[in-house]
């Protein structure tokens, strides 16, 4: 792969290329930048770099035994480190600690990366401490983080900082066309990703992921259409339909998502109400239909399931409705469940950028348009804009940057969440008491 492939980081690879082809590297880095901007990919490559047998002036060869089981993350003198449960615990930094303490095998350096170390408990951040002060010898830590504010300024303070800023559409979609991308579908993603190549990546990979599913769906269909009376022929097209108009559009990924999804949805009602009757293939076409709805749910990108909920959030449903992306396999609502507090606040997140754009439209105009960073979501903001006076608009990015912050500091999700969803609908419906009305 090597320091080209780093897309739009460029000089970040040369950093780090100065630095160890001269000696001079660090003991400990922490990388920080948003999420989805590659800090995790730039950690890992500066550990291929740094073992690596046959490493040249472009990089990590990727093709030695080194970085291929770095790679694969079955490389001895390589570990890396994710939360547990929402932090990483005093249990996880022993571990990694113990792990660089250990004789060298087969590299150069004993490695570790400890993702997301915002998350680091207190007794965690302190057993990390006495390694950072007296690391062992030939190791090498790499933190990746979000915000460095959130770091123990013990640990940030002995830590040589890397900061990754957000990518230009340009390098992006130069990375997605080097990926067998074309050039619409690759602009579109570039320009929906808020500068994120981590994210856009993922996102052409699930938009594989999806096109690969629903060729199988089709060549069902048309061996299904063969020997079909007329109203199965019928459905049988529609959903034919469905999956080629709007499964394989560039811009997929955008406003088109959710109507995609709702169609499906559709077209699975109509087999249930003229199939009941029908041979078992129109059931196994159901079954199909269902995997690539559900594919699709899991797939859906964060900036669609921000739209999905602000919707929800705008309409009259019931409070305790947040979307599509709020229920589990089985329908039920997870919100209060753990695992629901990771998707919810990137969620939340994109929704802030999603209003400041909204803001940004009213105050400018549409002449600055290339400026926005959810671009495919230009005519819904067009409407809020219309909607909604820039003071309502203020007092819902606070409310947002409220419950991020409480949230963050582990404050009960449950209630908390309930709160912020109420409060947020008062605003929008310009209740009696609510602070639009001040």
């Amino acid at each position: 792969m090597g320091w080209r492939h780093l897309c739009g980081h460029d000089r970040t690879g040369a950093f780090f290329h100065r630095a160890f082809s001269k000696g001079r590297q660090s003991h400990a880095y922490l990388i920080t930048g948003p999420e989805g901007v590659g800090k995790k990919k730039v950690a890992l490559e500066v550990v291929k770099f740094a073992n690596c047998g046959a490493r040249d002036a472009q990089g990590a060869c990727s093709k030695c035994a080194s970085c291929l089981s770095i790679e694969k993350r079955n490389h001895p003198d390589f570990i890396e480190i994710y939360p547990d449960g929402g932090t990483l615990k005093i249990d996880q930094v022993r571990e990694l600690i113990h792990r660089l303490s250990f004789q060298r095998m087969i590299g150069r350096f004993r490695s570790g990366i400890l993702c997301q170390a915002e998350r680091l408990t207190e007794e965690a951040a302190n057993c990390l401490l006495k390694s950072l002060e007296e690391p062992p010898e030939q190791s090498l830590l790499i933190l990746t983080a979000e915000n460095p504010r959130m770091i123990p300024q013990t640990v940030y303070s002995r830590c040589q900082h890397v900061s990754l800023s957000l990518l230009p559409p340009a390098d992006i979609e130069r990375l997605l066309r080097e990926r067998g991308a074309d050039e619409t579908t690759a602009r579109f993603i570039a320009f929906s990703s808020m500068g994120r190549s981590e994210q856009a990546t993922r996102e052409w990979e699930a938009l594989l992921h999806i096109q690969e599913y629903a060729r199988e769906v089709l060549c069902t269909i048309h061996t299904m259409t063969k020997d079909a009376c007329e109203k199965e022929k019928e459905i049988l097209g529609e959903i034919q339909a469905v999956i080629e108009n709007k499964l394989f559009s560039s811009d997929l990924f955008g406003p088109a998502y959710s109507a995609a999804l709702r169609e499906i949805e559709n077209v699975k009602d109509k087999i249930i109400i003229e199939g009941e009757k029908r041979e078992d293939r129109m059931k196994k076409l159901h079954t199909h239909l269902g995997e690539l709805e559900n594919i699709l749910v899991q797939e859906m990108p964060l900036r669609v399931k921000a739209i999905e909920f602000w919707q929800t959030l705008v309409s009259n449903k019931s409070v305790l409705h947040l979307g599509r992306f709020f229920r589990n396999s089985t329908g039920k609502s997870v919100y209060r469940q753990e695992e629901s507090k990771q998707g919810f606040l990137p969620v939340l997140e994109i929704l802030e950028l999603y209003l400041r754009d909204v803001l940004f439209l009213q105050y400018v105009g549409e002449k600055e348009e290339e400026y926005l960073w959810l671009g495919g979501y230009r005519d819904f903001m067009k409407r809020d804009a219309e909607r909604y006076p820039s003071q309502v608009l203020k007092h819902m990015i606070y409310l947002i940057d409220t419950f991020l912050h409480g949230i963050r500091l582990n404050i009960q999700l449950d209630l908390q969440a309930l709160s912020f969803v109420l409060r947020m609908r008062e605003e929008l419906q310009n209740a009696s008491g609510c602070r639009n009305k001040i």
